[in-house]
């Protein structure tokens, strides 16, 4: 199958000035047929399959898309979008062959990617790639656009070193009682 990326919708539309500006200025439709010509040009140069995730329901009009093999896929999730890209996540990664990648700049859908050995990429960085067909994808290839969320990356810098500092004196202890 190979790699996928997975975009969640409603969070790129508004997350892109383009993109929100179609919403604002025209309709929410049309922001969707946008984004999906936009991946459709992207699967073409990078990707092997492409789905797009959006809340919604069956009354709510999907965008025009292709329709032969390679084209994009809409999926509009009948409970929520995140429910059905972790469950894309999840299914695709049992195949560890097989690459993920999610553009979305939903910090709980970002963290869980990656818990899933999945790759997150914020909306700028999807919007801004320019990798030639056949690239390798690497985590190191994308800035994750915020940080892990260590105590050390909010802590001073003197603080952490001290703590370090400590926790290194307790270790020494510790092996030094167990002899």
């Amino acid at each position: 199958m190979g790699n996928l990326l997975v975009v969640d919708g409603y969070n790129v539309i508004f997350a892109d000035a383009h993109l929100s500006q179609l919403v604002k200025s025209y309709s929410l439709q049309e922001a969707r047929e946008e984004l999906v010509r936009h991946c459709e040009r992207e699967e073409s140069v990078k990707w092997e399959r492409i789905v797009v995730v959006f809340d919604g329901q069956k009354g709510v009009r999907s965008p025009g898309h292709g329709t032969g093999e390679g084209s994009v896929e809409v999926q509009f999730a009948r409970t929520s979008a995140d429910a059905v890209i972790e469950r894309l996540v999840h299914d695709v990664r049992q195949d560890a062959a097989q690459q993920v990648t999610v553009v979305t700049n939903d910090r709980m859908i970002r963290q869980m990617v990656r818990g899933n050995g999945a790759f997150p990429i914020t909306v700028a960085e999807f919007f801004a790639t320019d990798m030639p067909s056949g690239t390798s994808r690497s985590r190191n290839d994308y800035g994750t656009g915020e940080q892990d969320n260590r105590i050390s990356d909010m802590l001073p810098k003197d603080v952490v070193e001290r703590l370090s500092r400590i926790s290194s004196e307790n270790m020494s202890e510790s092996d030094e009682e167990g002899s």
